[in-house]
């Protein structure tokens, strides 16, 4: 999909335009140390696990409590609380429709502090989500309005700062050229990777994904040794951006990328809608994020992907190359501010060969897939047989070096129950193919699927069984945009079905809460993520631990030992009183609704966690 256009209109001042009205430049005010040099942590757009990040994070000098200046003149339109997320927070609305957020905020000015304080003892909670009526907490330009926090699900002291248009689209608040931000640093290229995109293709005479180092000269990489290839090829790009002055890694704002010096592909993020944040996990390499950390951009755009990034895309970006065709790739890398960097490299075509020189990539007995292809690799040179349904099939190495073979397979003409090679019988495991244009419901012996329309962006083949009330639905390496069902009836009778629950296995014997609803023997639960999941019983309470005691403030950490805190509740004297929680921390602490009376009595503080065990604290102040 194109993006619109955009046009530059010119009156006695300048003006900046982001698909919606124009906006006077120097209309929006930084909103931190205004008029000084700041350092960011964060840009608009850089690929985050499950998102594309929102706005700008500003570096706080690793410290709580500066003060937040709003951006523009308006009133505020939301405020919220919350122990995740964006923490604490305020919206400002602004006469031109456009809107201004603050998040992770420490604590709000007055008159929003006292506004919050009623609300959350009017509803007894500390999680409150308000939304003032216009000119009911009316801003002016500059006006302080907050201290900088690390609330929420921030992972460090800074604050979060968006401007949105009259649609709520978030757009680059780099193109507005603060003056407290500079950069006149080029991104950076870190690697870049080659896939195959059908059975048919190879790369350096493999089908396989293949990362490549790069050389760099100033703002120029290459890559000199030429890419052997042959057929359907997607580039992918691992790289970032810096600013002045800090060491974080940003993101990419606009990525071309020509092929014999033709645009093939064009991307640019300059603003990000909500209802399509999920649509990163098609966007980066989804299976290499996962299992290395490391999120290549897809410089193709693949089945299920409906961002509007896209300025100029030929044939989706993927590169088709023959035997004996040249094919010079330049990527070109610009960053909000027009610094630019280049990546150069020739892909040679080259007609496959059932010989190799060299490794295979892949040990002997891996049985890999990728897209539709399944892939094994075995020791011996000899022709396989594939059992599907009763039907065999022969197939002989797609390639071979000296000491081991690779078989390729085709999974849409049928998924193996078994592979024979030589005396070595190979089981794929590959329980069924999930289509994702339509709902599809998978029957284990104690567990199913329910996979609705559209939960994954693209077809995908399921991996699911169940070993020692382990349900393992294979690796995390698919992504899906909605959420799955899953019902789990065990072998055994789960006599405390109360405090028994489903979590999802971590590495290192660790355990996730998810959750789950209990009818009969059977347990009904929802998740977007493959992997193992399993039932566990916690019968043991929060832990409850005073850290300090003042006149009018007692502090506590509160910890829970498996399925976590569900909530907290504290009175004084029979009446509730406010605690502030930092969960990262597992930090409480009491906040007075009048610092100016005297705080003393009977405090009652209760905890509970998710599978509802109760842990009560007494004290006497």
């Amino acid at each position: 999909m194109k993006l619109s256009k955009l046009f530059i209109i010119a009156f006695c001042i300048p003006f900046i335009t982001l698909g919606q009205q124009a906006v006077p430049d120097g209309y929006f005010q930084f909103p931190i140390q205004p008029g000084q040099v700041n350092y960011l942590s964060g840009s608009m757009g850089e690929l985050r696990a499950s998102h594309f990040h929102a706005g700008l994070d500003i570096k706080t000098n690793g410290r709580e409590g500066l003060n937040v200046y709003a951006s523009a003149e308006g009133y505020i339109s939301r405020i919220r609380t919350s122990t995740s997320g964006y923490g604490n927070a305020i919206y400002i609305q602004h006469p031109n429709g456009y809107t201004t957020v603050y998040a992770h905020l420490m604590e709000f000015k007055e008159p929003m502090a006292s506004f919050v304080r009623s609300a959350q003892y009017n509803r007894e909670s500390f999680d409150v989500e308000l939304y003032p009526k216009a000119g009911e907490l009316s801003i002016t330009k500059g006006q302080i309005i907050a201290l900088s926090g690390n609330t929420g699900s921030s992972g460090g002291p800074h604050l979060h700062f968006e401007i949105r248009n009259a649609n709520q689209i978030v757009l680059d608040p780099l193109s507005y050229k603060f003056q407290e931000i500079s950069d006149d640093i080029a991104p950076i290229v870190e690697r870049f990777s080659l896939r195959p995109m059908d059975i048919q293709s190879r790369i350096n005479n493999q089908f396989e994904r293949m990362d490549f180092p790069v050389q760099r000269v100033g703002n120029n990489y290459t890559f000199t040794t030429p890419i052997e290839v042959n057929g359907l090829i997607g580039i992918e790009i691992l790289g970032h951006d810096k600013l002045n002055g800090a060491a974080n890694k940003n993101g990419i704002h606009q990525i071309e990328m020509k092929v014999n010096g033709k645009i093939h592909f064009k991307q640019k993020i300059e603003n990000i809608n909500f209802d399509l944040q999920r649509q990163i996990l098609v966007l980066a390499d989804y299976a290499t994020a996962q299992q290395k950390g490391q999120r290549f951009n897809k410089l193709y755009i693949d089945n299920g992907n409906s961002l509007n990034f896209y300025l100029e895309v030929i044939e989706k970006g993927i590169v088709s190359i023959n035997s004996n065709e040249r094919k010079n790739i330049e990527i070109v890398l610009t960053d909000s501010y027009g610094n630019s960097s280049t990546l150069q490299f020739l892909l040679l075509g080259k007609e496959p060969s059932e010989n190799i020189n060299g490794n295979l990539a892949g040990a002997v007995g891996q049985v890999n897939l990728m897209g539709n292809i399944l892939t094994i690799v075995e020791s011996k040179n000899q022709e396989a047989s594939l059992f599907v349904k009763g039907t065999t099939y022969k197939i002989k190495p797609s390639y071979s070096n000296t000491t081991q073979s690779s078989y390729l397979w085709d999974l849409r003409f049928g998924i193996p129950d078994s592979v024979q090679i030589g005396n070595k019988t190979i089981l794929p495991r590959i329980s069924a193919m999930v289509p994702s244009s339509k709902a599809f419901t998978f029957r284990g012996a104690s567990f199913t699927i329910q996979f609705p329309a559209n939960a994954a962006f693209d077809d995908f083949y399921l991996k699911a069984t169940e070993q020692n009330g382990i349900m393992d639905l294979g690796e995390d390496v698919i992504p899906f945009l909605n959420s799955f069902t899953i019902n789990y009836t065990p072998k055994n009778e789960v006599a405390n079905k109360a405090k028994t629950a489903i979590y999802e296995v971590k590495p290192n014997n660790r355990y996730a809460y998810i959750g789950g609803n209990w009818a009969g023997n059977s347990i009904s639960f929802s998740s977007r993520t493959l992997g193992k999941y399993t039932l566990r019983e916690d019968i043991t309470p929060p832990q409850i631990q005073t850290l300090s005691h003042t006149a009018a403030l007692i502090s506590f950490r509160i910890t829970d030992d498996l399925s976590g805190i569900r909530s907290f509740n504290a009175s004084l004297n029979g009446k509730w009183i406010l605690m502030k929680y930092e969960s990262k921390k597992n930090l409480i602490w009491t906040d007075t609704p009048d610092p100016n009376l005297p705080f003393g009595g009977d405090l009652k503080l209760v905890v509970i966690d998710n599978a509802g065990n109760i842990q009560t604290f007494n004290h006497k102040i």
